[in-house]
């Protein structure tokens, strides 16, 4: 059977994602992102001219070594307008081996954005055309309240989220702006897996797993937790396969996540 690298070398179309296929570079691609992954969440959808627009990213190495990513976002303006940006990066984003993270990015819109729906998009690979992941959400803007002052500025300027540069150790990225629980990772898992969550505010902590009949299984964490970001490993070999369940109990905040044990 041909394949694409029997059919020669490529041509510019290849960056593209149409023509022929660089096939060892596509592996390479594959294998530097795999198993990393980053969602978006809007904090707000509608926001005038010269307000702010921000969203909540998690990210997660779901592997055990060291991974580099490329961040970058741009905006597709409706009524024609067509894409603009990148009006956020790219910046480099390092995670350790399991690490997660937890940011919000926040924007001030350009007092000459187009009002009107448009669409925000996000991107997580090699910059420009190595797009491993992509996410999307829709926002509307309306006219400013104030002065509509220079109509002709179009600079999307970065009021917070990830710097140059940003290394994840949970140090440098000040503290949590709220509780989170993790996937696990791996899932499925034999016979050992990860859980990271964050604490924003000092709270009385439980992590718990439990079976599917709703019997506690193990305790993974408990007692006085510091705000901050919590990894911890849950070693499975003593227990069958299964479904299983894990609740973070932090305060008044709980949230309950399934995982899967194949042996």
């Amino acid at each position: 059977m041909q394949t694409a690298e029997d059919l020669g070398p490529t041509g510019n179309d290849n960056t593209y994602g149409w023509g022929l296929i660089d096939l060892p570079a596509a592996i390479r691609l594959v294998r530097k992102f795999d198993h990393v992954t980053f969602d978006a969440e809007p904090v707000n959808r509608v926001v005038p001219r010269g307000g702010t627009l921000s969203y909540i990213v998690d990210g997660d190495n779901n592997t055990g070594s060291t991974k580099r990513v490329d961040f970058w976002a741009t905006v597709y303006f409706g009524q024609r307008g067509g894409r603009y940006g990148p009006v956020f990066g790219p910046v480099e984003v390092t995670l350790g081996p399991y690490q997660h993270v937890h940011q919000t990015i926040s924007q001030r819109v350009p007092m000459g954005a187009p009002t009107g729906r448009h669409k925000y998009n996000l991107y997580v690979g090699e910059y420009p055309h190595g797009i491993w992941h992509q996410e999307s959400f829709g926002f509307r803007v309306t006219p400013t309240l104030g002065k509509a002052g220079d109509l002709a500025s179009q600079q999307w300027e970065l009021l917070q989220g990830f710097q140059e540069k940003t290394t994840v150790d949970g140090s440098n990225l000040g503290l949590p702006n709220g509780f989170f629980l993790s996937q696990n990772s791996p899932n499925p898992f034999n016979a050992s897996t990860r859980i990271a969550y964050t604490v924003d505010s000092g709270v009385e902590v439980e992590l718990k797993v439990y079976n599917l009949w709703g019997q506690e299984v193990a305790t993974l964490a408990k007692g006085y937790h510091q705000p901050g970001y919590y990894t911890v490993t849950w070693d499975a070999s003593e227990v069958s396969s299964g479904v299983y369940f894990y609740k973070l109990q932090a305060g008044e905040f709980s949230e309950i996540r399934r995982m899967n044990l194949v042996k």
